[in-house]
């Protein structure tokens, strides 16, 4: 029985930091990136933006490059966005612990991350050079185009994009990009981003534009695996509690043989005298499943609040905040999964009854009270 519930509480709680680990990873996507974008090429943009679907569009601009301190030099993404629509789509200055959003436009400032200004070795009011995917001739060769800008806001969101996006304002964009208004797409956000992609069917192509799921699908996909493989692996702990079960049934038959074989003698049929069995192994399932069950709920429950008893009584850190974006362990207790895992525990638990049930149906009285 204490396999079975360890089994089911192992189950239930590891399931849950997985969907909690789930959902604060698109929390934190969804924080930091529009649900969708625009490509300027897209012919059926305006009439997508009308859609009723849609909470709000800013005009936005994005191009790789290089920036480059005396630090360290790192690729980046950079957004050129219009600094009065954007903070609608994705509310960039809500997240801004030092500095300010773009006050003035076509100045050449840039907001980066907290990553960013820890690898650069940069703060508010610090210059770094952008290196520009573009070239300038000059008498002495082909050099490729780089302009000075200066940092005027610090943000952190606690996503991944943080090390690898920059932002300034659109009019500084089209500028270091010698770009034009026609190559201009547009950063979208929809009442339910998680639907986003039945909106994005109904007007574009995957050339015209992408949306946060398509762009995070490998690490939602790892993330699904990982939860497939560990519950498949758990599932195989619960099996091996289960034939546990059975080495005990079987015990308990082969030392019952001659009590069984006196009750058969006085009128107890074969399926009355393996119900014995299957009542018994029924009845220490059931106890193992709801023990563990009302184990594994609880501390599921509780979870998040005991590992930061831990960390903070201790000072034992699950996650180095140096390193994990989540630096607490998240929960989110589903009851799909915890039926689930009843469900194919009480079955595992069924097949491995069946098997002493069926010597206890074979036991003839005569062979048993043969040397009695």
């Amino acid at each position: 029985m204490l396999s079975i519930s360890l089994g089911v509480l192992s189950l239930i709680t590891v399931m849950s930091v997985l969907n909690g680990f789930d959902a604060e990873i698109k929390q934190r996507v969804l924080l930091a990136e529009p649900h969708a974008q625009i490509n300027s090429s897209a012919e059926l943009f305006e009439s997508a933006l009308n859609d009723q679907r849609v909470v709000a569009s800013s005009k936005r601009l994005s191009f790789s490059a290089m920036g480059q301190t005396t630090r360290s030099i790192q690729g980046v993404e950079v957004n050129a966005v219009d600094p009065i629509e954007f903070p609608d789509v994705v509310d960039i200055p809500r997240m801004i612990t030092s500095g300010s959003w773009f006050e003035v436009q076509g100045a050449f400032n840039v907001i980066v991350s907290q990553t960013l200004a820890r690898r650069w070795g940069v703060s508010v009011g610090d210059r770094l050079k952008l290196i520009l995917p573009s070239t300038v001739v000059t008498p002495v060769g082909v050099f490729p185009r780089s302009k000075m800008v200066t940092v005027s806001g610090i943000y952190y969101s606690g996503s991944d994009a943080d090390g690898q996006q920059i932002y300034t304002d659109l009019t500084s964009g089209l500028k270091l990009l010698r770009a034009s208004e026609q190559e201009v797409g547009f950063a979208v956000s929809v009442s339910d981003p998680f639907e986003v992609d039945t909106w994005y069917q109904d007007y574009l192509s995957n050339h015209e534009g992408t949306h946060w799921l398509q762009r995070q699908a490998p690490l939602f996909a790892a993330v699904k695996m990982e939860k497939r493989i560990t519950t498949l692996v758990l599932f195989a702990m619960i099996a091996i509690g289960a034939f546990n079960m059975i080495a005990a049934l079987s015990m308990q038959v082969l030392n019952k043989r001659k009590e069984i074989a006196v009750l058969r003698t006085q009128g107890l049929s074969r399926e009355q005298s393996a119900r014995i069995f299957l009542f018994q192994g029924l009845i220490i399932a059931a106890a193992g499943l709801a023990l563990g069950g009302a184990l594994g709920v609880l501390l599921t429950l509780n979870l998040t609040q005991v590992s930061n008893w831990v960390q903070s009584s201790l000072g034992w850190y699950l996650f180095d905040p140096s390193v994990y974006a989540v630096d607490w362990l998240p929960t989110r207790l589903l009851i799909s999964d915890v039926v689930l895992v009843l469900i194919v525990t009480a079955l595992i638990c069924y097949g491995a009854i069946r098997y002493p049930v069926s010597k206890a149906l074979k036991i003839e009285p005569s062979e048993a009270l043969n040397y009695e």
